[in-house]
């Protein structure tokens, strides 16, 4: 192999941009390009400005307690960008029968750790919330794989299931709480009850070690949005590095495990080693000719699509005042919005004095073809259900309409064996990696990490060739 490997990143999200940082950051020598198949960077991450408000298209913070995310905003320099949520909206609402009843204090993820608090919720039957109290006493087996429903259900009860498991766990994925695998989406859970025997133990042995902390908030997110890390990565890479609107048409592998890669715009090129930052939905096309196997794992998992409708309002336009993080919405509730982030609420900095910035969300398992309906019909539904939640009156002073079509991997049944089957059929071949969200995690901090793993494996796989 030459002295001066050239490796190639094809994937321009977040999971591209991180592995191309890692791979310079580990050999500085080496020449790296990304491919990006768009026009811009960053995929569902897209912060825009508009009107004074700043407008998050795609995730708009992190969870604290997964350190890569942290880990890689201070190696780019960016530490004293980062905001904490505002600490006066640290909580979340329900819409029951109509009405927004607030989460308990003390609820981690499904886990009611603050048992007065969670008995005096009006939220959950006496007998549901009696249920999920003696789940430190339930000694049911855990399984191989499960679901997030089946988990909840087995642990915490019928009813706790019914108002969190599809409104907060399998929401997160858009996807079906019977469908989702609890191992692949949500470990954490999966280990409190391996390592305490108890969902509400385990969750409370984490809890106990930030107790003597001062309170601190659970996500963190970019003074100028997440945009911002996109482009700090993107600038960190050089331009001279960076090709948008390069469709990747075919790969193939060439002797001495190098590769010569085809780009729908007639330019080619010859790469020593080529990481792929992509979806499972995207890389069977590039494998299947050489890895049929591992194509058709990838190609089993299904990917669904949601839409959100983000509303700007003055203040005197809503009949209650947002004193929260947003709510969430059960299957059984009528609202044609399942869930809403109050984004100028959860974070500061995000509307202009005496606005609100609200986020709605719609489709994915819950309404599948909710991202075929026009602009009109999903701004009004969004309306209806703002105004259902918080008696919005008169129309906003901003809309934004963003689609993301078949944009969310479902982690299934099975999810983790299948993944690991398509890498065993692709160790072969050495100088390939694999590393994007859905694959081990979704959410920036799994996507980070999962890119800068790939990365670091494919580095070590072209120093043991030099």
């Amino acid at each position: 192999m030459k002295n001066r490997p050239l490796i190639a990143v094809i994937g321009g999200g977040l999971a591209g941009l991180s592995a191309a940082h890692r791979l310079r950051s580990l050999r500085p020598a080496r020449e790296v390009v990304l491919l990006e198949a768009s026009p811009r960077l960053g995929g569902p991450i897209h912060t825009e400005r508009a009107q004074g408000f700043v407008i998050e298209h795609g995730p708009d913070g992190f969870v604290r307690s997964k350190p890569s995310a942290m880990q890689l905003i201070r190696r780019l320099g960016m530490a004293d960008q980062v905001i904490e949520t505002r600490s006066e909206f640290r909580k979340l609402y329900v819409l029951k029968r109509g009405v927004l009843q607030p989460v308990p204090a003390g609820l981690a993820l499904v886990a009611p750790t603050d048992a007065l608090s969670w008995l005096r919720s009006p939220i959950a039957s006496p007998w549901g919330r009696i249920r999920a109290l003696v789940e430190p006493w339930i000694a049911t087996a855990s399984r191989d794989d499960e679901s997030i429903a089946s988990f909840v259900r087995r642990r915490l009860g019928r009813e706790l299931c019914e108002l969190f498991a599809e409104s907060i766990l399998a929401g997160i994925h858009s996807g079906d709480p019977e469908a989702l695998s609890i191992h692949s989406t949500f470990p954490q859970l999966v280990a409190f009850e391996r390592d305490h025997g108890s969902v509400i133990r385990g969750a409370q042995h984490a809890r106990a070690k930030t107790q003597s902390q001062a309170p601190v908030s659970a996500f963190l997110s970019l003074r100028d949005g997440m945009g911002s890390l996109i482009d700090a990565l993107a600038s960190a890479l050089g331009d001279q590095r960076i090709r948008c609107n390069a469709p990747v048409e075919s790969l193939t592998p060439l002797p001495d495990h190098r590769w010569q890669i085809q780009c729908s715009d007639g330019r080619s090129l010859q790469a020593d080693g080529v990481l792929l930052a992509l979806p499972p939905r995207a890389i069977p096309r590039l494998v299947e000719p050489f890895a049929p196997v591992a194509a058709a794992r990838y190609a089993s998992v299904p990917h669904q699509s949601s839409v959100v409708v983000l509303l700007g309002y003055h203040r005197a336009q809503l009949g209650r005042s947002p004193d929260a993080s947003g709510f969430v919405v059960p299957p059984s509730e009528p609202c044609e919005v399942h869930a809403s982030t109050w984004l100028s609420c959860k974070w500061p900095g995000r509307a202009p004095e005496d606005y609100v910035l609200l986020r709605a969300f719609l489709g994915g398992f819950r309404a599948p073809t909710d991202h075929l309906l026009g602009d009109d019909e999903l701004t009004e539904r969004a309306i209806r259900g703002m105004r259902r939640a918080l008696g919005v009156r008169g129309r906003p002073t901003l809309v934004r309409v963003k689609r993301y079509l078949d944009a969310s991997p479902q982690m299934t049944l099975g999810h983790a064996d299948r993944m690991d089957e398509a890498l065993d059929h692709l160790q072969p071949f050495v100088t390939l990696s694999v590393g994007a969200a859905g694959h081990r995690g979704v959410g920036i901090p799994d996507t980070i990490a999962q890119a800068e793993a790939s990365a670091t494996t494919l580095s070590e796989s072209l120093d043991r060739l030099q």
